[in-house]
């Protein structure tokens, strides 16, 4: 989150105060409450609570995360994915909310949390699932999966990868994937021009987003899933 969100690309998504205001308190709780912040360090995987919530009843949520993939579920009568502002907004706590007992129903809504992530981790459907959120995301990968890599480097071909890679896995901030799109629709004819359309990606998308490209392009099927933290309300 750190990584992501000191970006320049928090200035992109400032106006939707996103994951904004969650960062900051995090940061105050860096500098003002340092042994605090170094508990939270520390968790170990797998940490479970429970809480009353005026919200929700009744239900799990819980943290996954797959290499690069990051993703929150709740189950109630079944699982769904929530969004990061979702999640946090019922997850949030201070220093005086108790502690709720957490019932035997937890390990089935939790298995449901489970094969849920499994299911939207799959490698054949990350693709798709993403583009049914995102119709800006749907057209780029569209785009850019139909390019003739022949006429590629292997520099170039693996830069295309890396970008379907970074839109299918929700790491490219919405604004940009906008910019990206209408410019790629720009281009017209020449959309079937590669070096138009990798200039137009360079041009449009920060390098910073992208800086890790090397190591993530293979994809996450080598990665393990790991069960971060859980909550019953």
């Amino acid at each position: 989150m750190f990584d992501r969100l000191t970006s320049k690309t928090i200035l992109e998504e400032e106006e939707e105060n996103s994951e904004l205001k969650y960062l900051k308190f995090i940061k105050d709780i860096r500098e003002n409450n340092a042994e605090l912040f170094e508990r939270i360090k520390k968790l170990p995987k797998k940490a479970r609570t429970g809480k009353e919530s005026e919200l929700v009843k009744d239900s799990l949520i819980t943290f996954f995360r797959k290499g690069k993939i990051k993703k929150f579920f709740i189950a109630d009568e079944k699982s769904k994915e929530l969004d990061f502002i979702s999640a946090a907004d019922l997850l949030k706590c201070n220093e005086k909310t108790n502690r709720k007992k957490i019932p035997e129903v937890y390990y089935q809504l939790l298995k449901d949390n489970k094969n849920n992530f499994e299911y939207y981790t799959a490698e054949e459907v990350i693709g798709t699932t993403r583009a049914r959120r995102n119709s800006n995301a749907s057209k780029i990968i569209g785009y850019l999966r139909v390019q003739d890599t022949k006429k590629m480097t292997e520099e170039q071909e693996e830069y295309i990868q890396t970008i379907i890679k970074k839109v299918e896995e929700g790491n490219i901030p919405k604004k940009t994937l906008k910019n990206v799109k209408e410019a790629l629709e720009k281009l017209g004819e020449e959309l079937s021009n590669s070096l138009k359309v990798i200039g137009v990606l360079k041009s449009k998308i920060p390098e910073e987003i992208l800086q890790e490209h090397y190591s993530d392009s293979r994809g996450n099927s080598n990665y393990q899933r790991e069960i971060i933290l859980s909550m019953y309300l």
